[in-house]
């Protein structure tokens, strides 16, 4: 995810000398969104939106947007167009560990198991505002 983020960022010099240095177009410049599902305890009811909320939160103050009024989506899909915005290029978002959710409570069928398609749910609305 790290070597992902810093070529869409167009961090040129990290890959002088290698194959893609040639072959990427380093004039453009995406913002990047990145998010991690890769710690916590996903068998815990409510970890997951728990988890989705606080990186939204996170995101938000890093881009300098007050923390957000209304759902995950809404919220998600401010926080793209604010970048999209200000950067002028599409947004990248990479999403680290998306099914370990789900592979996590399929382990022990307890309780009705959160899916990767849970998090879904904050971009679903967000995916029908795609700028251009």
């Amino acid at each position: 995810m790290d070597t992902l983020k810093e070529l869409f960022e167009g961090n040129e010099a990290l890959f002088e000398g290698l194959e893609v240095h040639g072959r990427w177009d380093w004039s453009v410049r995406h913002p990047v969104v990145r998010l991690d599902f890769g710690g916590g305890n996903y068998e815990e009811p409510g970890y997951l939106r728990e988890e989705a909320a606080a990186q939204l939160a996170d995101l938000e103050k890093r881009m300098g947007l007050a923390p957000g009024d209304g759902s995950a989506p809404i919220r998600f899909r401010r926080l793209i167009e604010t970048l999209h915005e200000s950067a002028g290029a599409r947004v990248v978002i990479l999403v680290d560990e998306y099914d370990k959710p789900s592979w996590t409570r399929s382990r022990r069928r307890t309780s009705p198991a959160p899916t990767a398609a849970s998090c879904v749910d904050c971009t679903r609305s967000s995916s029908r505002a795609r700028p251009t």
